[in-house]
C-alpha cells in the first residue's frame, strides 16, 4: 500500500532518479521486486496505490497537481521489468470518476459520495473483486452502486425561466436537514438581479426539502450576444492568486516554478489533511 507521496520523501533515495517522478516509479519497481522473492505462487498480490495515473479523466473537483500532467505516471510502474513481477490487481485513489486506466486490473474505483456538482451522474460504487489464480480467467469485478442518500440538483437557465425550472423540481414531505438536496443554480442576465433573488428562491422551493449551496451569475454582454463572463462568488483558490500575481509583475513563463509552487500546494494540503486526522 503506498500513500499520496510528496517529493520530500521521494528525492535522493534512488541514486537513478532524476526527479520526484521518476523516484516513484523506481519505488513502485523496488517494492514488486521484494514481493516477487517473498510471494507464494498461489498468492495474488494487489496494490494500492495513491497515484494520478496517465489517462485518467480527472473531475471539476481534482485539482491539477502539477502543470501538464507532469506528475501522472505511466500505467507500466505496476509491473517490473527486471523481475517481470506485476500485480494481479491494482486499486487507485486520486481521482473521483470510476474508470480502468491503461488495463481492465488497473481501476480507481471512484468516490463513494459525489464531491462537486460535477459528479452528478458518476455511478458512485464500490467494487466487490475477486481472484483465483487457478482460473481461466483469474479476475472478476462487480460494480456495487451505493445509494445516494442526499440529491444534487443543478439549473442553468435564464433568470426570466429560473422560477419555472425551480417548479419543476421533485417536490414531497418535508426532509431532516442533513438529507435535504443541494441546489447549484446557474442563471443568465444582462442585468443586475433582484436584491431579494435569493429569497425569492428559498420562498419558491418546496419547504423543508432544499438547501440553496451556490447561486451564481452569468452576464451576457449587451454589445455581444455571443460574450458571457460568469460571475463566481467561490473565493480564488492559491493557484489562481499566484497566476494573477505572477501576470501582474509580467514575469516571464516559467514552468518549472509554477510546478514547484503547485509541488508546495499539495503537500500544504497533505499537511492540512494529516493535522485534522
Amino acid at each position: 500500500t503506498l500513500p499520496f507521496l510528496r517529493a520530500a520523501e521521494v528525492t535522493g533515495r534512488f541514486a537513478t532518479a532524476m526527479s520526484p517522478q521518476e523516484a516513484i516509479v523506481e519505488l513502485h519497481q523496488h517494492i514488486l521486486r521484494q514481493v516477487h522473492q517473498l510471494r507464494q505462487p498461489d498468492q495474488a498480490v494487489i496494490v494500492m496505490s495513491h497515484s494520478h495515473i496517465q489517462g485518467g479523466i480527472e473531475s471539476d473537483s481534482e485539482r491539477r497537481i502539477v502543470i501538464g500532467y507532469e506528475e501522472a505516471l505511466s500505467p507500466a510502474i505496476f509491473t517490473d521489468l527486471q523481475s517481470g513481477m506485476s500485480a494481479d490487481y491494482v486499486a487507485l485513489g486520486h481521482l473521483h470518476q470510476p474508470q480502468m486506466v491503461g488495463s481492465r486490473h488497473i481501476r480507481y474505483s471512484g468516490s463513494p459520495i459525489p464531491l462537486s456538482f460535477s459528479e452528478i451522474h458518476y455511478p458512485h460504487q464500490v467494487l466487490n473483486v475477486k481472484i483465483d489464480r487457478t482460473a481461466v480467467e483469474p479476475l472478476s469485478t462487480e460494480a456495487l452502486i451505493i445509494p445516494r442518500r442526499v440529491q444534487l440538483h443543478r439549473i442553468a437557465c435564464d433568470l426570466k425561466v429560473l422560477f419555472d425550472q425551480l417548479k419543476k423540481l421533485p417536490d414531497g414531505s418535508p426532509l431532516p436537514l442533513d438529507e435535504r438536496h443541494f441546489l447549484h443554480i446557474d442563471y443568465q442576465s444582462d442585468h443586475p438581479a433582484p436584491s431579494d433573488l435569493r429569497q425569492q428562491i428559498e420562498d419558491c422551493l418546496p419547504a423543508q426539502r432544499y438547501r440553496l449551496v451556490r447561486l451564481s451569475r452569468q452576464l451576457r454582454q449587451q454589445h455581444s450576444v455571443d460574450t458571457v463572463s460568469k460571475i463566481d462568488l467561490a473565493p480564488p483558490t492559491p493557484i489562481q492568486l499566484f497566476e494573477r500575481i505572477w501576470q501582474s509583475m509580467q514575469y516571464v513563463e516559467d514552468a518549472q516554478v509554477k510546478a514547484d509552487f503547485m509541488q508546495l500546494v499539495i503537500q500544504a494540503e497533505h499537511q492540512v489533511i494529516d493535522s485534522n486526522s
